[in-house]
């Protein structure tokens, strides 16, 4: 199973609030990681340096609701795209942080 990002249209922001809205997407998927309530939808492999998301239709509708303003998986594919991270879409999505802040 694959998922096509597009590029995102943005109205420029300064660097610093970009920033800060990137900082705070890592914080949320972090605290959606650690935290053991869904483990059975996203965990840590066992490198520690990534994680998979089990079941993105069940993680889409029971997890990004309570940490973003949506349920879109796509969306959230795309913010961990302007993160830098490479996104591996099979039957279960694994993701590959490239910023050292995901290190567990």
């Amino acid at each position: 199973m694959s998922f096509a990002t597009e590029p995102l249209a943005m109205e420029q922001k300064p660097e610093d609030e970009e920033d800060h809205e990137i900082t705070n997407f890592i914080l949320k998927v972090w605290g959606m990681v650690e935290n053991a309530e869904y483990i059975h939808l996203i965990s840590w492999n066992p490198d520690g340096k990534s994680f998979t998301i089990h079941n993105h239709h069940a993680f889409s509708q029971e997890v990004l609701p309570k940490f973003f303003k949506h349920n879109k998986f796509n969306s959230f594919v795309r913010q961990l795209n302007l993160c830098e991270a490479i996104v591996e879409c099979n039957d279960m999505v694994s993701i590959f942080p490239l910023q050292m802040a995901f290190v567990r």
